[in-house]
């Protein structure tokens, strides 16, 4: 984690010892949520406290008199907090949908699901009673102004959607001009939505409709990692050339961007206050991330696999059948697991899943009959011949595409079973073709 003054010049760095995701502050502490180790909080560069959570935490927004932390499972805590001993979890709910970030604004707590829409929370005390928007759909992201939402898709469109006097959104703006794909939502700006696309900063009127150009006074090359220093109107931000720029609207007319620092890469995270700009770095080993219980595909495939064994649990004999599991995945979902799939990611916990103890018994009995007579071909043909080459490249074959399917349904892919049959038909040929007899005694 880097610590640096509004100026760019470097003030700290240390390791948090785990997957610092993101630097936000608390009066004088530093609250870092850790992917690996859950809510820190820090006095300078000295752990103070640590909340253990349920699942990798994203951030946390303040919420009233308490806060509310958005984990990657989709899960959202209500956070109490103390000077002596930090944070602690008092409530847990869920969005209705697939939950993309969460955001405080007029003291309500507004939710975007990408398939659901946005959900408004009114207060803490009335989060079983959330308002619905279900019309607002396909967002992942959002910035909530006191008048507007800027609402952003997976391919990085916008939309601006209008507030009522209430804080419920309303309608969408119809600006002059779409905002493209790939174009960099920055900041509201005076109740303009600022962004950046075609090599410029466009300043979006939300009464107007209109869309003005703001060249800049440099060339940063694109927007990696926009932030809005915290109460304050002070907007950085990561260039793609890897450099931190303070950014200054003057009037309607331009954009100064002003070098605080060259980086060199492009941080993890990057957040401001009013005193210091904090930024993230988070290097990953590629073999770990095998293991790495933060990264959603992971853990995806984890609930995957325990549905599976609950599955064969309920239906140990002959499982529910050889059919798409969607239908009977959503039983066996808890409240915030969102992910609704039709097969496990695993091919033995599917074929447990499906056709139960007796189906999973028969094909690896398939399997073992399959291995021993591809060995005993193979122990018959001559050493440093093409036969014996085939058959080998058909055992590997078939030992890769078994390893693969311990994290994939790939016997359930025609275009992969295909290809495991006809390497196993290979040495069969092979045994054929060279006169040697199957035939067992």
């Amino acid at each position: 984690m880097f610590i640096a003054d509004l100026n760019g010049s470097p003030v700290e760095a240390f390791e948090t010892d785990g997957l610092a995701y993101k630097v936000q502050t608390v009066g004088e502490e530093l609250v870092v949520s850790d992917f690996s180790g859950g809510l820190k909080i820090y006095l300078k560069d000295s752990l103070k406290s640590v909340l253990e959570t349920p699942a990798p935490i994203y951030e946390i927004e303040k919420w009233g008199d308490k806060y509310a932390a958005f984990l990657s499972d989709s899960r959202i805590l209500v956070l109490g907090k103390n000077k002596e001993n930090g944070f602690r979890i008092e409530k847990e709910f869920t969005s209705p949908g697939y939950l993309g970030r969460v955001r405080v604004s007029r003291g309500m707590l507004y939710a975007v699901d990408s398939d659901s829409g946005i959900t408004v929370y009114k207060s803490i005390n009335e989060i079983n009673n959330p308002v619905r928007f279900p019309q607002f759909k396909r967002g992942i992201g959002f910035v909530v102004d006191s008048n507007y939402i800027n609402l952003i898709y997976s391919d990085y469109a916008h939309t601006t959607i209008r507030l009522d006097s209430t804080g419920f959104p309303v309608d969408t703006i119809a600006y002059e001009s779409k905002i493209p794909q790939g174009s960099s939502f920055i900041s509201f700006v005076k109740g303009k939505s600022l962004y950046y696309f075609n090599k410029a900063f466009r300043l979006a009127d939300p009464v107007t409709g209109k869309i003005k150009a703001l060249p800049p006074n440099t060339d940063c090359k694109g927007v990696a990692y926009p932030t809005v220093a915290f109460g304050t109107d002070s907007i950085y931000l990561v260039g793609m050339d890897k450099n931190l720029y303070n950014l200054t609207i003057r009037g309607d007319s331009a954009a100064f961007l002003d070098i605080r620092g060259r980086l060199g890469f492009y941080p993890f995270s990057l957040t401001a206050s009013e005193k210091h700009i904090f930024y993230t770095d988070i290097k990953k080993s590629r073999l770990l991330s095998f293991f790495d219980l933060t990264g959603e595909s992971n853990r995806n495939r984890l609930v995957m696999w325990r549905i599976g064994w609950e599955i064969f649990k309920d239906n140990p004999f002959f499982g529910v059948g050889d059919i798409d599991l969607a239908g009977i995945f959503k039983e066996y979902n808890r409240p915030y697991e969102k992910e609704i799939k039709g097969h496990l990611h695993n091919n033995f916990f599917h074929l447990l899943a499906t056709l139960g103890g007796f189906g999973i018994i028969s094909v690896l009995l398939l399997f073992y009959m399959m291995l021993l007579k591809m060995y005993k071909i193979f122990k018959t043909t001559e050493q440093k011949t093409f036969n014996r080459a085939l058959v080998m490249g058909s055992l590997a074959c078939f030992a890769s595409f078994a390893g693969a399917g311990l994290t994939e349904f790939n016997f359930g892919d025609h275009e992969i079973i295909t290809m495991v049959w006809f390497s196993v038909g290979l040495s069969f040929a092979v045994a054929k073709v060279s006169g040697i007899l199957m035939k067992e005694k």
